[in-house]
Formats: structure tokens, sequence, C-alpha cells
């Protein structure tokens, strides 16, 4: 329980974070796969990117993202190289669910999920060919977003990270089928460009740019790789505007309580925007 809404986030950022297990399984299973790529595929680098190791992993829910760098030539058609690692990696972990969603292929195991993501090295350094949300590839530059989220972290005094892994924390407990990638370049650019007040306020705003921009796509803040789409469809895009304006709503509700002295009702309506994992007053 906390009795201030800055307390609230602070414990709810604390259960948000990974726990040590967690650590240790991504850490455990990640040789797993590696060695079953590199024995069937000539695999130049294997690394981890995205959440785990940008530090907005959301506990129980974000899967360890790894790019596998092949050094093939790389075929017209991505679904090819997708359904060669899903196959390779189903035959030697039967007892995982394993498929392929675009870019990776998607490795669930009991304790942990993985995103192996094939990658064909691009003409310039640290840029690589992914599959694109069709058939086909586009470019991304995981080193360069690590960079980038690093740089807007450091200069935010360590609020971006911790307001990407709020708004994914949002999206995981209500379902919202927007990217993760999305949410956090937008958070860190955000927090790069504006000052933070306190917790609630900061994660309103959020909300309110996101909505009235409408989920826009939005330019890769490092120049090295495509367009930044928050989701896949136009019927994604139109539910998770509608869940938006639900956060918005609610966000402004406890907004406007927790500054008239109504903290406890205010808690009430946070609770709500995280489907009821947040902190109770108390």
């Amino acid at each position: 329980m906390a009795t201030t809404i800055d307390e609230g986030f602070e414990q709810f950022l604390r259960k948000l974070t990974p726990t040590e297990a967690e650590q240790a399984a991504a850490a455990r299973h990640s040789a797993e796969l590696q060695r079953e790529l590199s024995a069937r595929f000539p695999v130049e680098r294997f690394w981890q990117t995205g959440s785990f190791d940008n530090g907005t992993a959301v506990h129980r829910y974000s899967a360890v993202d790894y790019f596998a760098l092949i050094s093939w030539q790389r075929p017209g058609d991505s679904t090819l190289a997708l359904t060669a690692i899903r196959d390779a990696l189903k035959e030697r972990f039967p007892s995982a669910r394993i498929r392929a969603d675009r870019p990776a292929v998607v490795v669930e195991f009991s304790d942990l999920n993985y995103d192996i993501i094939p990658a064909f090295q691009a003409g310039a350094e640290f840029v690589c060919y992914i599959p694109g949300p069709f058939s086909g590839w586009i470019t991304a530059s995981p080193d360069a977003h690590q960079a980038y989220v690093n740089d807007c972290d450091y200069r935010s005094q360590g609020i971006a990270k911790n307001m990407a892994r709020l708004l994914k924390a949002w999206k995981y407990a209500n379902d919202v089928p927007v990217s993760s990638f999305y949410l956090e370049m937008y958070a860190a650019t955000y927090m790069a460009r504006n000052p933070f007040r306190s917790w609630l306020p900061t994660l309103n705003n959020l909300f309110t740019e996101l909505l009235y921009g409408k989920l826009a796509e939005v330019h890769d803040p490092t120049g090295a790789g495509a367009r930044i789409t928050a989701c896949e469809t136009e019927t994604q895009r139109e539910e998770t505007l509608s869940k938006l304006r639900t956060a918005y709503t609610r966000s402004s509700q406890a907004v406007w309580l927790d500054s008239n002295g109504m903290t406890p009702h205010a808690f009430l309506y946070i609770d709500e925007v995280f489907n009821g994992i947040f902190p109770a007053h108390g």
C-alpha cells in the first residue's frame, strides 16, 4: 500500500521490474538457443536487444529479444528465413510453443518467452535487414536504438525508461494491440524534450500526446531504420485509440482528484488505468 501517488508509482515500478529468476532464465535459455542456431545456420552474431537489454522490460509480460545475424545471402521473401528458424527450433525444443510472428520467431518456454529475429547485414555498419510486416524486409539498428534510449534516459535523469515501462504495463494489462517498440521510442523522445514533474501528470501527458497524435507513424530518431509504426492494421489502431481515450479520461480524472485533496479516489482511477494491478492506497 502507498499513501501518496508518487509512492504508489515507485512501488508499482519495482513490481514491474523483472525478477532475478527471470534474468537467470534469460541467460540460461539464450545459451541453448544460440548453440542450436549456430549449429544449423552461419550465425555471425547473436545478441540481446529490446526491453530486457534496455531496462524497460515488464515482469511476467516482456519477451527476451535476440537478433541472429546470418551470413547467408538474404532471400527475397523473409518468410523463408522465419520458417527455417522456426522449424529448426521446433525440432530442438519440442516441448516449447514455437511460431513465426513477424518480425520474429517466438519461442515460449515455461518460464520465459523469446523473440528471435533473423537479421542480414545491410550496407551501413550496425544496420540490418529484418522481416517486414508482410513478406519483405525493413532496416533496423538495435544498437543505435539502445544508444538512443540510453541517451534519453540519461538526459531525463532516469525517467525515460520508467515511463516506457509504465506505458508497456498499460499495454499488457489491457491487452492493447500496440507495438512495445513504438511506445518505448515515443516515451524516450518525449522525456528527452519535456521536463518531468511527477509520475501521474507525466503519464497523463503521454496518453494525451499519443491520443491526439492518432498513433501516427514516426521517423526513426536514430536515422538508422524504417519509420516506426504503432499498429499492424487499421483495426488495431482504432482499438488502441479507443483504449487510449479510456486511459486518458481516467488518468485526467486521477490528476484532478489528487490535486483537489482526494488522493484515495485518485488511486482508484489509476488502478483502472492499469486494470487492477496498481498498488492500493493505505
